[in-house]
């Protein structure tokens, strides 16, 4: 299962525009992508905002890795959450068997950037709950 952020949050963003309360956007909160914020459990877009905690948790918990160590996983597994790609360059999460790495890949070649600070039963559990939402939002 391979998940891209951006695709998801364009698809998301509109959902809440379609099918949001009004709301008023706080001062603070994560900037998922431009006119797209994430505040608490609270998702806003448009003056609107829907409230789910799961997607919430789900999003926070894959927004910031933080490396812990340099290090090369011996295998990588599904599922990947993908921040960035264009048709050279990605950055993206992925299973690495003993926890969750960040990884680059430039130009075709794989290259690990670091092992990261979320549990892979976090990662693997957020991942589903981001699958879950794709599906709903009808991109797979």
């Amino acid at each position: 299962m391979s998940i891209y952020l951006p695709e998801l949050f364009s698809e998301l963003r509109k959902f809440i525009i379609k099918n949001g309360e009004p709301c008023r956007v706080p001062n603070k909160g994560i900037v998922l992508e431009d006119g797209l914020y994430l505040f608490g459990h609270v998702l806003s877009a448009g003056g609107r905002c829907i409230r789910d905690e799961e997607l919430a948790w789900a999003l926070e918990a894959t927004s910031f890795p933080d490396c812990t160590e340099k290090a090369t996983p011996p295998r990588l597994h599904p599922p990947y959450i993908e921040y960035y790609a264009d048709g050279e360059y990605a950055l993206a999460l992925a299973n690495g068997g003993d926890g969750v790495y960040l990884l680059e890949n430039d130009g075709g070649a794989v290259r690990c950037v670091c092992k990261t600070n979320i549990t892979l039963d976090d990662f693997i559990k957020s991942a589903e709950i981001l699958e879950k939402w794709i599906k709903r939002l009808a991109l797979a």
